[in-house]
């Protein structure tokens, strides 16, 4: 393969961290995706409540990211949960059943790619539900297209404040 027939895709990624030195464990991720990948665009870090957890659960500190990388989006998720192991992530939590987690790397989407596989869903199922993540992706992006529903992010900030 050459030069110009490499993948370029842009990668938007949810991190978020309630255990531990939240903020280092943010930094840690940005550190070790730099060796991989191209970091284009870091949002300001937010300090959320936590979704769908049990009562009494610390928050959470959540960022997005751009990342520009020449591997496939399969790639990138094996990147992405490697990363989390690595810092001490052991499991990913089942829908309804939301742990504490001293890392979530979560890809939201892949240039306009949309894939829907056993283990991996892009654009991310849950992206337009959840504020801690569109404030953040608004941030660095508001004219981004969502690529199935053709809207631009900011506007899902409109319809669900």
């Amino acid at each position: 393969m050459n030069k110009k027939d490499k993948l370029n895709i842009d990668y938007y990624l949810s991190l978020g961290t309630n255990l531990g030195n939240k903020e280092k464990n943010l930094k840690k991720v940005i550190d070790y995706l730099k060796e991989k990948v191209e970091i284009v665009s870091v949002s300001s870090i937010y300090k959320t409540s936590p979704v769908d957890m049990k009562p009494g659960t610390d928050f959470f500190l959540n960022m997005v990211i751009k990342a520009k990388a020449s591997i496939s989006s399969v790639e990138f998720l094996r990147l992405t949960q490697d990363i989390e192991k690595k810092m001490g992530r052991e499991k990913k939590s089942n829908k309804g059943n939301y742990e504490d987690r001293i890392i979530d790397i979560d890809i939201l989407l892949a240039s306009s790619q949309i894939i829907n596989t056993a283990t991996l869903t892009l654009p991310h199922k849950e992206m337009l539900n959840r504020a801690f993540v569109l404030v953040p992706l608004n941030e660095i992006e508001p004219n981004l297209i969502h690529p199935i529903n053709k809207k631009k992010i900011s506007s899902f900030l409109k319809d669900n404040p």
